[in-house]
């Protein structure tokens, strides 16, 4: 558990956007540059649908589960700023 902890502080601590998304495609938290990035969009527990676009092909819960079924995925995003 302390392993995902500091994880989660690296992200945090990161210069770049950085979100932690849970499985319902709920945006939990943003670090200070994601929160600088895509501002209100993503305060509070936001859907992810706020910045998703159409060009990333499906639904964010959609792709979330292939994310999880698939255990790692390795794709660009197109995410609304």
């Amino acid at each position: 558990m302390s392993e995902k902890f500091d994880e989660v502080l690296v992200l945090d601590a990161a210069a770049w956007p950085a979100l932690l998304v849970d499985a319902s495609a709920t945006i939990q938290c943003a670090n200070v540059a994601g929160q600088e990035f895509f501002g209100g969009k993503v305060e509070g527990k936001a859907p992810l649908a706020n910045i998703w676009t159409n060009e990333n092909g499906a639904e964010p819960a959609a792709f979330l589960g292939k994310v999880t079924t698939a255990r790692s995925l390795t794709t660009p995003l197109k995410l609304r700023g």
